[in-house]
């Protein structure tokens, strides 16, 4: 049979895409859909021992009867995606089916009467958005909370959780029964009554013995391993549901693990780091560093840094200036004298304002511009054969107020929240801050701002900036002047690659 292809890409050109429960149709076929949304998976052959790369589609053709029309189909996760893409191909996609709505209002008096803390960005989350993954810190966050905070929330609301899992379906039973009353547990054997909050592993989803159809809330306690037999015929049947994947910080996935977790619950996602707490949001400014003593001619790494960072005069200086004007309010001055930064807020309410160095050697270079700043380190720094002067600059501990603290990668978690974070390191990932750097209460603390430096003056050292500002995006921070990427984009970016 020949598929109805949409021809060519037409502006006038209608794609009609429906929402049929959990998948989305595109009707009809649409050319180029299935080879854009492609993944791939890396399978051992057991005969040769060699890892292959297989195609892994993540949207395919399906047959509507009974007039046999060819269709493509999807996973609801992708519809904002397809629509992007439709968009930009030049055709006109028009929606129909049943899409869930905003949910009402919350009921936080019922919440806080049975919990002492009620995760506000978590709620306006799943208020607000139909789908998403809620990422949260398995240590500091019960998923038991963040469960019963949805159903004390909006207690009209029939709300399903599955897990793949028999014990993790008891083990959050057992949690939830401190905070609601009334919880049905369908794992290993069949109840005859299904309450309004049912915990249920997908063969009892897939039987319809709890009602799915009339579920208006469905949260998964294993987004990853949602894509097995049973699994995917669980979730055929939850038509109008908003859909959720509970996801530890952290969890790491094979590429295309992560592709079939977007394709089923989207690209938004929210953030839980500790109970009333949220990450605070960071902005990154960069300085671009030229000039100064060449650095040419050493070959070693540890060489290259320490000449074009941890001892580079111009570098060393230009962080030390601008630190010292932040810190003392003085932001005219600091955009006057360094118009790269026209745009950037400097003032982040405390000015708190730390300069992040390499290590001892590296913080002393810089502590001989900045006098005045205290140096922390770890406990494991070594000062034996360090001069009386240095050893003075590395032990002052009475900074004037206002002033720039100096801190090592292992004294950077014991000084405290910062408000502004100057990177004089070389480092290749994220700085290692503690979690009073990172969270904080909802609308207490201004936005994190960290300005790195964009060095070119040694080819490895413009590697080590370029790998810190992938870091950055990878972890959603907002680079200034730069124009944040669309969802497609960002997922096409970090898909597995394939050959098609």
């Amino acid at each position: 049979m020949t598929p109805n292809i949409a021809a060519g890409a037409g502006k006038n050109t209608q794609i009609r895409v429906q929402r049929n429960g959990q998948y989305v149709i595109l009707h009809p076929v649409v050319q180029g859909a299935m080879e854009t949304f492609l993944s791939a998976e890396h399978v051992r052959d057991d005969r040769s021992g060699r890892v292959n790369t297989e195609a892994l589609p993540l949207i395919w053709e399906q047959e509507i009867r009974p007039r046999k029309t060819l269709v493509l189909q999807a996973f609801a996760g992708f519809e904002p995606l397809l629509i992007e893409w439709l968009l930009r191909e030049g055709y006109d996609p028009k929606l129909s089916g049943f899409r869930p709505g905003l949910l009402g209002p919350h009921n936080a008096e019922r919440i806080a009467e049975v919990l002492t803390q009620l995760d506000a960005g978590f709620i306006d989350f799943v208020r607000q958005q139909e789908r998403g993954c809620i990422r949260y810190d398995s240590v500091g966050v019960s998923a038991a909370k963040l469960i019963a905070q949805v159903a004390l929330g909006w207690p009209k609301e029939r709300l399903l959780v599955i897990s793949t899992r028999q014990e993790d379906a008891r083990r959050l039973h057992e949690e939830l029964q401190m905070y609601l009353p009334r919880i049905s547990l369908f794992a290993g054997r069949a109840l005859r009554r299904a309450e309004r909050v049912v915990i249920a592993t997908p063969r009892h989803v897939a039987s319809g013995a709890i009602g799915v159809e009339r579920r208006t809330i469905c949260i998964c306690l294993n987004p990853a391993e949602m894509f097995s037999r049973d699994p995917v015929e669980s979730i055929k049947h939850i038509h109008r549901a908003r859909f959720y994947g509970l996801l530890p910080i952290g969890a790491g996935f094979p590429p295309y693990t992560r592709t079939l977790i977007t394709a089923l619950f989207g690209t938004s996602e929210v953030v839980v780091p500790r109970h009333g707490q949220v990450v605070r949001g960071v902005d990154v400014a960069t300085m671009r560093i030229r000039g100064g003593p060449p650095v040419g001619g050493v070959r070693s790494e540890v060489g290259i840094r320490r000449a074009g960072i941890w001892q580079h005069p111009v570098r060393n200086r230009r962080i030390a200036k601008l630190s010292d004007l932040i810190a003392n309010g003085k932001f005219a001055t600091a955009h006057r004298e360094f118009p790269q930064f026209e745009g950037v807020k400097f003032n982040r309410g405390s000015n708190r304002v730390v300069i992040l160095a390499e290590n001892v050697e590296h913080a002393l270079a810089l502590a001989s511009s900045l006098p005045a700043a205290p140096i922390v380190h770890g406990p494991d720094c070594w000062i034996d054969d360090l001069s009386p002067e240095k050893k003075r600059l590395l032990n002052y501990r009475v900074p004037r107020v206002r002033h720039v603290k100096i801190a090592t990668p292992d004294g950077l978690a014991s000084i405290g929240p910062v408000d502004v974070l100057l990177r004089a390191d070389s480092g290749r990932t994220l700085p290692a801050l503690a979690a009073d750097q990172r969270i904080a209460p909802p609308g207490t603390q201004e936005r994190l701002l960290v300005i790195d430096c964009q060095d070119r003056h040694h080819p490895v050292l413009r590697s080590l900036s370029g790998e810190r500002r992938e870091a950055y995006v990878a972890a959603g921070w907002r680079i200034h002047g730069e124009t944040e990427s669309s969802p497609l984009d960002s997922f096409l970016a970090t898909r597995p690659e394939v050959s098609t």
